[in-house]
């Protein structure tokens, strides 16, 4: 259960780091006059609190644990943003020094 959790967490961050839910609003926007997408698409603390819990109760948890399990992997989505960049800017630095490396013999 928890790495469907983590799972839920991580696809959902990466999704809104790749800036698609801001682009959707941007459109629906510009098409309709003073529309915007409703706030559990273009916020990731929501989106991840109601898939968690969806998917909770679908696999037959209990009602008041699939609640508290999801608050905490909303949560943790929302932790998870920070670590990815860091794991990214550190990946694109080592990819950066190996062609440097690279680049010199």
């Amino acid at each position: 259960m928890s790495i469907e959790l983590l799972l839920i967490a991580a696809v959902v961050m990466m999704i809104f780091e790749s800036g698609w839910w801001d682009e959707a609003d941007e459109w629906v926007s510009r098409k309709f006059k003073f529309h915007h997408l409703p706030k559990i698409f273009v916020c990731q603390f929501c989106q991840c609190f109601w898939l968690s819990l969806i998917y909770l109760l679908l696999s037959g948890q209990g009602v008041i644990l699939s609640l508290f399990w999801a608050l905490i992997n909303a949560n943790i989505g929302e932790l998870l943003r920070p670590v990815f960049k860091l794991v990214k800017t550190s990946l694109n630095a080592l990819i950066g020094w190996f062609i440097y490396k690279i680049e010199k013999l």
